[in-house]
């Protein structure tokens, strides 16, 4: 695989030249069902029906157990803001396809930062360079996507259904629930192991809000 490109610039063009449907979007409306003796509501998938309240967000990187590469990363800030403005939605559900949740950030990405770091900068006048863009990238859009969730006022419920470990974990914690599989799901603060201090508000989080 070649390396990304480390500007911030180049990250944000790296993420919209992927055509790759990273993140799906499913709205649903909920109605009484018929087919039960008890009164359970049934799930439609209703995107234009007044009544779908519900949006469920999914990760769909499956093979790379959905890693925030920048076009995955772009696409959910993009979609996610589109649902939060949108005032039919009540509530959004955020999971993973495949057997992960989130496995954080993309490796390939973070490796291309630290050889930026490794190789030294010696043009520091030139606007876009630096060993800070990698940086730049994480605040705008992983402390952007996060920040988007925790300011909302839409209901945000994390369904976590396997492994969520550095800014997947983040992304959870930053939900106002967090339903986990009792098989499947792994909390993973993986940061130490990469020489990273917890990113986007996890070390708040991570006291703060997770509750069993």
């Amino acid at each position: 695989m070649s390396q990304l490109p480390s500007t911030y610039t180049d990250l944000h063009r790296v993420g919209l030249a992927d055509t790759r449907e990273l993140v799906v979007v499913e709205q649903f409306a909920l109605r009484p069902s018929s087919s039960s003796s008890i009164a359970s509501p049934a799930w439609i998938k209703a995107a234009d029906d007044p009544a779908a309240r519900i949006a469920v967000v999914t990760l769909n990187d499956p093979a790379n157990l959905n890693a925030l590469s920048p076009a995955l990363m772009l696409q959910l800030h993009y979609k996610l803001a589109d649902l939060v403005r949108n005032p039919q939605i009540r509530a959004i559900i955020l999971t993973g396809s495949g057997p992960g949740f989130c496995s954080g950030g993309s490796l390939d990405m973070i490796k291309s930062g630290a050889e930026m770091v490794h190789a030294g900068v010696h043009d520091f006048a030139t606007p876009g360079g630096g060993t800070a863009e990698p940086w730049r990238f994480i605040r705008m859009q992983f402390g952007g996507v996060v920040r988007l969730i925790a300011n909302s006022n839409v209901l945000f419920v994390a369904a976590v259904n396997g492994p969520a470990a550095g800014v997947g974990l983040a992304l959870a914690l930053a939900c106002d629930c967090v339903l986990a599989s009792k098989e499947h799901a792994v909390f993973v603060p993986a940061f130490a192991k990469l020489g990273l201090v917890p990113e986007v508000g996890t070390s708040w989080l991570l006291t703060k809000k997770f509750c069993f």
